[in-house]
């Protein structure tokens, strides 16, 4: 993917800001995995019921 400001990487910006703030990759991967259980349990408590809508997408081609 490309950052829609820079037209860089997005993995590069990534690694830059890893490199900048001296963030390790065991804290980035900690940091996601800590992410996934939030949202893990928002989910079962119902915490952004409001927030989260389903969306209908078309195949190319494809009438609806």
């Amino acid at each position: 993917m490309t950052d829609a400001f820079n037209k860089t990487s997005m993995g590069l910006c990534a690694e830059k800001t890893a490199s900048d703030f001296k963030i390790t990759r065991e804290a980035m991967d900690e940091q996601c995995k800590n992410s996934y259980r939030r949202h893990l349990e928002a989910a079962k408590k119902g915490i952004f019921i409001d927030e989260i809508t389903g969306i209908k997408l078309r195949e190319k081609g494809k009438e609806e």
